[in-house]
């Protein structure tokens, strides 16, 4: 019995190990794929008029911790309305959306959660319009964009990923924007943007 159960202990252990690696590498995947994407996401922005830029730069506050998960939040924000089950409709069809590039996901589904590297904002390739605010009691304009990277995904079978991305437009005391889908492919140890899908606009 005593050998049975440092023979379980010892699977236990490699497993938790092996979770927690691939946990670790999925992060550090999840990072790369922001960084070396940030002009791209940047420039995807609706962004704000020509009015409300000071200096020729409009200020961009960045969300600095991932992990939210959109699907929940924006379906169960949603007013029942009489329909029975509107917010796990919502989500359903937003599954089945994403579920045709290949994935499988669910209700069930866990999201990278990490904070995001600074190393992206030193970049000097990124547009010279853009002002990127980390915090947002740095925010001295009454009109900003916030970003927020909200569900981060990585299915290393499929060698696919994908990246939600928030956009908040404030300005007025009016608010727009939208939210869009990156979708990536893993190819000789690097991955490569594949498409995009707007799923919501405001």
């Amino acid at each position: 019995m005593a050998g049975n159960f440092k023979y379980l202990k010892f699977l236990f252990l490699l497993f938790f190990f092996i979770t927690c690696k691939n946990a670790t590498d999925d992060k550090i995947a999840g990072k790369e794929i922001i960084n070396e994407n940030m002009n791209r996401f940047i420039s995807d922005l609706y962004g704000l008029s020509i009015e409300y830029h000071k200096n020729g730069k409009f200020p961009i506050f960045l969300n600095k911790k991932t992990g939210n998960d959109f699907f929940k939040e924006h379906c169960e924000s949603i007013l029942e309305m009489g329909e029975l089950n509107a917010a796990e409709n919502c989500k359903e069809e937003f599954y089945k959306l994403i579920n045709k590039e290949g994935f499988s996901i669910d209700k069930n589904t866990k999201y990278l959660s990490f904070g995001i590297d600074k190393n992206f904002s030193r970049d000097n390739t990124i547009n010279k319009n853009i002002q990127l605010i980390e915090n947002n009691s740095n925010i001295k304009s009454n009109a900003y964009v916030e970003i927020k990277f909200s569900n981060i995904y990585i299915d290393n079978k499929l060698k696919k990923a994908f990246v939600i991305l928030e956009e908040t437009d404030f300005e007025k005391g009016r608010y727009g924007g939208k939210v869009d889908i990156y979708f990536f492919t893993k190819k000789k140890n690097k991955w490569i943007f594949n498409k995009k899908l707007m799923l919501l606009t405001a």
